[in-house]
């Protein structure tokens, strides 16, 4: 437990939370935190997002210095949590949030490839397409050696930025094309060029 009493309530969906709810239980992933000393001195906010990939809401509590124990550090962005709160309305009652009572850490095994033969994704874009994708490089190369997919194809457009990030996580472990230079020509216009399994692209 990070804050609260143990949590036994069943987990809703994100979807379409609203003040008339009450008391609700959600989990997921938190994906920004926050926690600092308001103006008033002695009183802090504690503020992170949260989703379960349906929808998100933002969990927000204020409390005095004596309340907070170890919260102030305790939530960071990548964790999985169970909170069961109240939905309220924001101060400006522009929208609404969770007002937590109890904050729990849980455990969470991420999508497997179950297939017994392996994809190989042709079209996949990073943060190095300008205004096209915000993919990492290195995380979705991680992501394709764990799901044991073969090889992968980045096909960002007239750039190989990704190549670096793309190169150095891959150690040998999975086939990459964007260096190759066919499939990456076909993003950029200047050249046709197979992008089938074991063609000229990769």
């Amino acid at each position: 437990m990070l804050f609260g009493k143990p949590i036994k309530g069943k987990p809703v969906s994100m979807e379409g939370l609203n003040p008339k709810m009450g008391g609700v239980v959600v989990e997921g992933k938190v994906f920004f935190a926050d926690c600092h000393e308001t103006r008033r001195p002695g009183v802090w906010v504690l503020t992170f997002d949260m989703t379960d990939y349906k929808n998100s809401v933002t969990v927000r509590k204020y409390m005095q210095t004596k309340e907070l124990g170890g919260l102030q550090s305790a939530i960071a962005p990548g964790m999985w949590l169970r909170v069961q709160g109240f939905m309220e309305l924001t101060r400006d009652g522009k929208d609404v949030q969770l007002n937590p009572q109890s904050i729990m850490k849980i455990g969470h095994e991420g999508r497997k490839d179950t297939a017994k033969e392996k994809r190989v994704e042709l079209h996949l874009h990073t943060r190095m397409s300008n205004m096209d994708a915000l993919t990492d490089p290195a995380a979705v190369i991680k992501e394709a050696i764990a799901w044991g997919h073969p090889a992968i194809a980045i096909t960002d457009h007239g750039v190989v930025q990704a190549f670096p990030d793309a190169w150095h996580t891959a150690k040998g472990k999975i086939k990459n094309s964007l260096w190759r230079g066919r499939v990456f020509h076909q993003q950029s216009g200047r050249s046709g060029g197979s992008s089938r399994p074991g063609g000229p692209g990769f």
